[in-house]
């Protein structure tokens, strides 16, 4: 188990290239472990998707969130972990 073994929360960001992949596990490892997927396929540009996954990378703005939600009791939240945040990337989404 990934997760378990990641004492030091290091960031995991698998890269998946073409259509025959398991999505699911790949997500799953990712978020679990302060990360998230690049997909490539056939179609995309290697090296800009190459380029663009490590533009993220190399700037890292946030490490370990954590959130605060004073008096509401949560029962599920998604993902269960919050990622790293890296320039570029979403921050929050929520409704």
């Amino acid at each position: 188990n990934i997760a378990k073994n990641n004492k030091y929360k290091t960031g995991i960001f698998p890269v998946a290239l073409g259509d025959d992949i398991s999505y699911a596990q790949l997500e799953m490892t990712a978020t679990q472990n302060y990360g998230y997927v690049t997909y490539i396929n056939q179609n995309d540009n290697l090296k800009d998707k190459i380029n663009t996954l490590y533009n993220k990378l190399s700037r890292p703005i946030l490490k370990d969130i954590k959130m605060e939600y004073g008096n509401i009791t949560l029962t599920d939240k998604m993902p269960p972990t919050i990622p790293s945040y890296y320039a570029g990337a979403y921050f929050f989404q929520g409704r």
